[in-house]
């Protein structure tokens, strides 16, 4: 049985975990945090527990570390990247049930991705010879060969680096359930859980979870009430409601969708740069330093088409950046994106039985994301958020 921690960021849902650590040090524990920074905060404030992280020091890589670290019995703290690609042995996971270890998961880890190749690039990857797919699981194996595409050696690490499965046309990765099933205890700390898809996994998979909340401090049953968080998310949020910059996040005709990643990919270059100097001028506006502001678009755009917002450069966080404090200054934001669902996990869950809620994925990527400024602290942060469709989801959470 899973148990699901569902209360804001900023609620004190870490310092919670931290101290049950400390209270009942004769059980074992591993525990799953986003980031390396995060890690060394566990590693501090634990200290007497004796837990420690994998590392590449004497060790061919920190997944191996991590077996190694295992075997010992050690406590041991690690990132989501690591814990996700994890192939535990029949072994381990009897050592994990004979030491009954406690997994406690900070913030849901991902739980169903798409290796990002076409139709045609993993047809070819077959016909070379490249991979194979084994015909009762449908798993998808490195098998090598000298005549195969130059996109094959980005496949292979990736192969073995984690599981992936041909359905559909396309090699899909899901979260190895024992990973959440061979823990004793499961405890994951996450804000709107109700409607993600780690919901939907849980589900699929046919693993128990009950639903719990931080109330004074202490664990108390059910969802967390929104309708008192609405009402202190309300208080935070200063949206910019200034019709010249948002104009170009108005709806579109034809189906066009402002500041989605097609929208990024696919709108010209004076579009483009006219979204990066409404959020200059935003920031201009406020007087915001650098290290005041924050702000977002496509990773990969930010990359390729050299997007960015002039005297800002450093202030570029990842939309999907969570559980960091390198922002917690930050004020003055703006979220430069219209979020959708990809594709082919949403058709996954459905073809599951499981139905996601879109507009709820975009919510939580945007509250995470905003979470990472000075409103964590209970301080007022002003968002400029040119897409029409999420002021909207956004305002249907605050009551806006």
């Amino acid at each position: 049985m899973v148990k699901i921690v569902d209360s804001i960021m900023g609620s004190g849902k870490t310092t919670w975990y931290m101290e049950y650590v400390n209270r009942y040090p004769e059980q074992k524990y591993i525990i799953v945090v986003p980031y390396i920074e995060e890690c060394n905060r566990i590693l501090e404030k634990c200290k007497e527990r004796g837990f420690v992280q994998p590392e590449t020091k004497d060790m061919p890589s920190k997944s191996a570390s991590f077996h190694e670290l295992l075997r010992m019995r050690h406590n041991i703290v690690t990132c989501h990247a690591l814990f996700v690609c994890l192939k535990l042995t029949e072994e381990e996971i009897a050592l994990i049930e004979q030491e009954r270890y406690t997994l406690i998961v900070d913030e849901t880890p991902p739980v169903a991705e798409e290796l990002r190749l076409t139709e045609n690039e993993i047809r070819a990857l077959r016909s070379s010879g490249a991979i194979q797919i084994e015909e009762e699981t449908k798993r998808a194996k490195w098998s090598g060969g000298k005549n195969f595409p130059n996109i094959a050696s980005e496949v292979r690490r990736e192969l073995e680096r984690r599981e992936y499965y041909y359905e559909n046309e396309s090699l899909f990765w899901t979260l190895p359930e024992r990973l959440i099933t061979a823990f004793a205890e499961c405890m994951v700390f996450t804000f709107m859980f109700t409607g993600t898809h780690f919901e939907a996994y849980l589900r699929a998979k046919d693993i128990g979870y009950e639903v719990y909340h931080l109330a004074d401090g202490e664990l108390a049953i059910g969802e967390p009430s929104l309708r008192e968080e609405k009402a202190r998310i309300r208080t935070l949020l200063d949206i910019c409601d200034n019709e010249k910059w948002n104009r170009i996040g108005e709806y579109e005709p034809r189906g066009r969708r402002p500041f989605s990643i097609s929208w990024w990919k696919n709108s010209k270059q004076p579009d483009r740069v006219r979204a990066q100097k409404n959020a200059r001028c935003f920031f201009q506006h406020y007087g915001a330093k650098a290290g005041e502001a924050m702000w977002t678009l496509p990773a990969r755009i930010h990359e390729e088409k050299n997007c960015g917002i002039k005297d800002y450069a450093s202030a570029f966080c990842p939309c999907n950046l969570r559980a960091t404090n390198a922002f917690r200054g930050a004020r003055y934001l703006a979220y430069l994106l219209d979020i959708y669902e990809p594709p082919v996990i949403k058709n996954w869950f459905a073809a599951r039985g499981q139905m996601t809620n879109e507009r709820v994925y975009a919510l939580n990527m945007l509250v995470q994301w905003a979470w990472r400024s000075v409103v964590r602290d209970g301080q007022i942060i002003h968002l400029y958020l040119p897409s029409q469709r999420m002021r909207n989801i956004l305002y249907e959470l605050t009551g806006g």
